[in-house]
């Protein structure tokens, strides 16, 4: 943050508006959805519990659309 002389907690009002809590409530009036998603946000395919990752999967993951 330094280096790009950005100081977030400047922006967002100070160290009490940058907790999880805070953000959260934030996000929530702006009609943002925070809800836990797998992985990069869904963009990865879900497997099984148990079930190993091959190099298989890696190159799907890896390979563009």
């Amino acid at each position: 943050m330094r280096d790009f002389h950005y100081d977030p907690f400047a922006v967002l009002g100070g160290r009490a508006n940058c907790t999880v809590g805070a953000l959260r409530a934030r996000a929530a009036a702006r009609k943002v959805d925070v809800s836990e998603a797998a992985g990069m946000g869904g963009l990865v395919p879900r497997y099984e519990a148990g079930k190993p990752v091959t190099s298989g999967d890696i190159l799907k993951i890896l390979t563009p659309a």
